[in-house]
C-alpha cells in the first residue's frame, strides 16, 4: 500500500495544478490521498489526473463520452427549472 501511496503522490504533485477539477467537494488531506483515482484515457492509456472514486465511476460509467455527458448535464439542468 505504501508503494502505491508514493506513486500516487508523484501523480499528485505533476497534476498539482487539475487535481480534483471535478472533486472540488473533496478535501485533499494525507487521510484520503490514497483513496483518489487514477484517471486516465482508455484509448491512449493518457493521465488526465486525479478523481475521487465517485467522479471516476461517473465519467466511466458514461464511457468517457462527452456527448452522454453533455445530455446527462442537460437533463440535470431540465431538472432544476
Amino acid at each position: 500500500m505504501k508503494k502505491n501511496l508514493v506513486i500516487v503522490k508523484k501523480i499528485l504533485n505533476r497534476f498539482k495544478d487539475s487535481v480534483l477539477t471535478l472533486s472540488k467537494h473533496k478535501t485533499l488531506s494525507e487521510n484520503n490521498v490514497s483513496r483518489l483515482c487514477i484517471d486516465h484515457c482508455h484509448i491512449t492509456g493518457k493521465i488526465r489526473g486525479l478523481l475521487c472514486r465517485n467522479c471516476n465511476l461517473g465519467i466511466g460509467n458514461l464511457k468517457d463520452n462527452i456527448n452522454y455527458l453533455k445530455s446527462a448535464i442537460s437533463y440535470l439542468e431540465r431538472e432544476k427549472q
